[in-house]
């Protein structure tokens, strides 16, 4: 193994710990399509260093796709996904990491009226009243269709599968968990993609 590599702490590292080299901009989707600084992981760590709150970085942790792109270039190792998901916890108005992903535009447009949109449960759940009017109008603007039964309530994947595709023409399964991917992988024969790939694609 080479030094350097031995020099990296094994458990991922908070906010103090970036040192401002900017490898995350490199990488980061809303760098490239914003150009703005103000957007950009680095960014959101230096505000919190200097004592930045939740309510206050809630445009930059909104902005957010959580791709996760940023990572494994960190050489501090900072966990930014994680720290995002804490800051919007945290915020007035927390937001699931599937809705986040699925503000992105250019996602949206890759969603198909024949996808099979499968919704993570306990964060649905945990903000039923703002997404469940969120996810009712992605449906209007893609035609996808969801893991809802007909009170609205998401049903999990595991072991209701076959349940959940029954009388559905969906020719993809989009999950926004990466467990449920395997689920649907597992037990039929439709392509399954996880969020992110359509963020990268």
């Amino acid at each position: 193994m080479p030094a350097f590599l031995a020099r990296i702490p094994a458990a991922p590292r908070d906010h103090a710990a970036c040192s401002g080299c900017s490898l995350c901009l490199l990488v980061c989707p809303v760098w490239r399509q914003h150009r703005d600084p103000r957007r950009t992981p680095e960014y959101l760590l230096k505000a919190l260093q200097c004592g930045a709150s939740a309510e206050e970085l809630a445009g930059i942790v909104e902005a957010c796709p959580l791709c996760g792109a940023c990572v494994p270039v960190c050489p501090e190792r900072v966990d930014l996904v994680g720290l995002i998901a804490d800051l919007r916890r945290s915020a007035a108005a927390p937001m699931s990491h599937g809705a986040a992903l699925s503000r992105n535009a250019a996602l949206r447009r890759k969603l198909r009226a024949t996808d099979l949109y499968v919704i993570e449960p306990r964060a649905y759940h945990a903000d039923y009243e703002r997404l469940v009017k969120y996810y009712d109008q992605l449906q209007v603007e893609t035609g996808c269709s969801f893991n809802l039964d007909l009170q609205r309530i998401a049903i999990p994947a595991q072991g209701q599968v076959a349940w959940i595709l029954r009388g559905r023409q969906a020719t993809r399964v989009v999950c926004e968990s990466r467990d449920d991917c395997a689920v649907f992988a597992a037990a039929c024969d439709l392509p399954v993609v996880h969020i992110t790939e359509l963020v990268e694609a």
